[in-house]
């Protein structure tokens, strides 16, 4: 693989497909699978045999705070796993900003990953704690 090509992790085919044919086409994208072991698996595996100038994380997640809005671009700056563990994101800010001169509704976000798809009750209970979207893979991606 060339060296300053971006490594794209999604968890599922429909993640993929909605994909910028222009960024499939540039990037290395990977479909992890969901959930905490496959995206470990894949990272690993990916990382191992893959010479990217950088990784992303692309997909679907729902938004756990009334601001989070159906379309809304969230950008991690920090990512939670169910252990406590805290990732930080380097960059979402600036790619952030970038988004939106081009008409996206784009910011950073704190996200957390969990072990199931999160409920009503689980979602209020993560924004009470400063989380603004939930997913199943990114954290353990990012690790």
């Amino acid at each position: 693989m060339r060296d300053d090509r971006v490594l794209v992790y999604t968890a599922l085919r429909v993640e993929s497909a909605c994909l910028p044919q222009s960024l499939r086409n540039s990037a290395r994208v990977i479909r992890s699978g969901m959930g905490r072991r496959r995206a470990q698996i894949a990272a690993a595996r990916g990382l191992a045999v893959e010479q990217a100038r950088g990784v992303a994380v692309a997909g679907l997640c729902a938004g756990t705070g009334a601001d989070v809005r159906t379309g809304d671009v969230l950008l991690a700056s920090e990512l939670r796993r169910p252990d406590g563990v805290r990732v930080q994101a380097a960059g979402s800010r600036a790619l952030a900003a970038a988004l939106r001169r081009r008409g996206l509704r784009a910011r950073s976000a704190t996200l957390a990953s969990v072990a199931r798809i999160a409920g009503p009750s689980e979602r209020a209970y993560l924004a009470a704690e400063g989380v603004d979207g939930v997913d199943m893979e990114s954290a353990w991606l990012a690790d």
